[in-house]
C-alpha cells in the first residue's frame, strides 16, 4: 500500500511471502517491510527498510535449520531516465540475521544494475545483471559463497505511454531478492 505524488514521491509499506531453494531444499519466507520513493527531474530514489524471515520447508532436515532467518534489511535505487524511453538503475541491499539452527551472525549483500529501452509504446526490452555475497562468519560449520545472475527480456506496461510515467504512476515498486537470501543459509553452511 502506498500514497503517491507523481510530483514529488511515495511513501508506503509493503509485505511478500514466497521459497527459495538450494541443495534441494525448500525454504520458505515472509518480509515486511516500508518504503519510500524521491523523484528529482529525471532521477528516482528508492530506499527500503524492513525484516526478513525464512524457514526450512524439508521434513528431512526438521532438526537443522539452516535458512538464514530473524534480519533487519536495508536496500536503495537509484534511476536514471536519459529519455522518457531509456533508464538505468542501479541498486545495492544489506541483510543481517541470523542462520543454523544455533543461530550463527550472517551478512547478505546484494548489488545489481539493469537498463531498459522501450521499443513501441507499452513494450521495453531489458538487461540486468544481479549479484550477492553471502558470509556466515569464521570457525567451525561457517562458510561464504558468490551469486551472479544476468538477465534480459520484455517488459509491458498497459495505460502508459513511456518508462518515466510508469515510474511516477505507474507499477514501479520492486522487492529485494528475498528467494535468494531464504535459499542462501544452505549453502553457506
Amino acid at each position: 500500500m502506498s500514497w503517491s505524488n507523481p510530483d514529488s514521491g511515495l511513501l508506503g509499506i509493503f509485505a511478500a511471502t514466497g521459497s527459495g531453494e538450494s541443495d534441494e531444499v525448500d525454504s520458505d519466507f515472509w518480509l515486511l517491510g516500508g518504503e519510500g520513493q524521491l523523484y528529482l527531474d529525471n532521477i528516482t530514489l528508492y530506499v527500503q527498510a524492513g525484516y526478513f524471515d525464512a524457514e526450512e520447508h524439508d521434513p528431512e532436515f526438521e532438526e537443522d535449520d539452516d535458512a538464514f532467518q530473524n534480519a533487519w534489511f536495508g536496500r536503495i535505487v537509484g534511476r536514471y531516465f536519459f529519455s522518457p524511453e531509456t533508464r538505468l538503475q542501479g541498486e545495492f541491499s544489506y541483510a543481517n540475521g541470523e542462520q543454523d539452527d544455533d543461530n550463527q551472525d550472517m551478512d547478505v549483500y546484494s548489488w545489481g544494475a539493469r537498463f531498459d529501452q522501450q521499443i513501441v509504446e507499452h513494450l521495453a526490452i531489458f538487461a540486468a545483471y544481479n549479484g550477492g555475497y553471502f558470509d556466515n562468519g569464521s570457525g567451525n560449520d561457517t562458510g561464504s559463497y558468490y551469486d551472479h545472475v544476468i538477465r534480459g527480456g520484455i517488459s509491458i506496461t498497459l495505460g502508459r505511454s513511456d518508462l518515466i510515467s510508469t515510474d511516477r504512476t505507474g507499477p514501479n515498486l520492486d522487492m529485494p531478492w528475498a528467494g535468494h537470501w531464504a535459499a542462501s543459509g544452505n549453502i553457506v553452511d
